[in-house]
């Protein structure tokens, strides 16, 4: 039996990455947070703008958050992937949190699936080793085939909630 409270926070600049946190969300009982950058990235400045910070390691500004990260015992994080690093409002939500998180779990959305740098990050970021990670393309959102995946990454969160 699973009986955690579990928190999914993420942050979306297109929509890719809150379709599969909403979708880990149908999967587990739990509260879903989106992660809201106060910097405007839309568009193809932002685009850019968001790529530079990324590499740079630059934190943002984010809006507060509703859920208080220390009162889960299993946090998910997902994030876009950003010229092959954490986005920018993640970075700052992880370093923000870092001491609240009890366990965690990490997901990306990119355009390609070879993107453990980015993860490294996170964990480097938050002090904690994931429970499970998952990497999803966007075209496998666009195209559903990413669901089980997202399945099985439960399962495995799940499966290895008592490590760590």
């Amino acid at each position: 039996m699973f009986n955690k409270r579990v928190l999914v926070a993420y942050y979306s600049r297109t929509g890719t990455t809150r379709e599969v946190a909403h979708v880990l969300a149908q999967n587990v009982t739990c509260d879903v947070e989106e992660i809201v950058d106060k910097v405007n990235r839309k568009g193809i400045f932002g685009f850019i703008g968001a790529a530079y910070a990324a590499l740079r390691g630059l934190p943002t500004q984010i809006e507060n958050t509703k859920y208080d990260a220390s009162s889960y015992d299993i946090v998910i994080i997902g994030t876009p992937v950003w010229a092959g690093h954490v986005s920018c409002a993640v970075r700052t939500y992880l370093e923000r949190n870092a001491r609240n998180f009890k366990k965690v779990a990490f997901f990306s959305t990119a355009s390609s699936a070879d993107d453990d740098k980015v993860f490294i990050d996170m964990e480097e970021l938050c002090a904690k080793k994931p429970l499970s990670v998952l990497r999803i393309t966007g075209k496998k959102v666009k195209s559903g085939e990413y669901e089980k995946e997202a399945k099985k990454f439960i399962g495995e969160i799940i499966a290895n909630q008592n490590k760590g």
